[in-house]
């Protein structure tokens, strides 16, 4: 599987995907050059990350979903963004994924049975370790913040998957962070 964690700092308006390189099954597993964690089709505003299948991010980078001046939100990606993924998809893709999108201002996770969440956290992450990058990226960032120690978020991050990767065979690095 994967692991992918999103982080929006609603401070500096300034929103993050972290993604693991790791395409695996049950058996076994490969480091690709394939990104999970990237920039929407000509809108670097705007950040995808993904979880499962490969063919959605083949999707996601090569297809332009959103207008220059489309503002994100819950209602455009369910009336327009939604119709027009489940256009491209077609029938070719497995039912197990997961997308994060994320602006400076939100933070949205896409479920493959295309419900579309606002989150009100300012963390998530989708795939396998998800719920322990959160933790460890939640507790280094207020371990961080309490001792005023300077610690970049990207670093954050990478040592957020590293725990992860720790306790899940299906993450790997090299661990790509992004940010709009």
């Amino acid at each position: 599987m994967t692991c992918t964690i999103a982080y929006l700092d609603r401070k500096n308006r300034k929103a993050y995907i972290a993604s693991d390189s790791c395409a695996s099954s049950a058996y076994d597993y490969s480091i690709v050059k394939n990104e999970k964690a990237f920039h929407a089709y000509r809108r670097h505003d705007i950040l995808f990350g993904c979880a499962g299948t490969f063919r959605l991010a083949n999707i996601l980078k090569n297809y332009e979903f959103f207008d220059v001046k489309d503002k994100i939100t819950c209602e455009l990606l369910t009336k327009k963004f939604i119709p027009e993924l489940k256009e491209q998809i077609g029938n070719d893709i497995e039912e197990d994924w997961s997308l994060l999108i994320a602006t400076k201002n939100n933070l949205f996770r896409i479920q493959s049975d295309f419900a579309v969440l606002e989150l009100t956290a300012s963390v998530e992450a989708i795939g396998n370790g998800g719920n322990m990058a959160v933790g460890a990226f939640v507790a280094l960032n207020r371990f961080a913040k309490k001792h005023k120690i300077k610690i970049k978020t990207e670093d954050i991050f990478k040592q957020a998957l590293e725990i992860s990767m720790s306790y899940h065979n299906g993450i790997k690095p090299p661990f790509v962070v992004i940010h709009n």
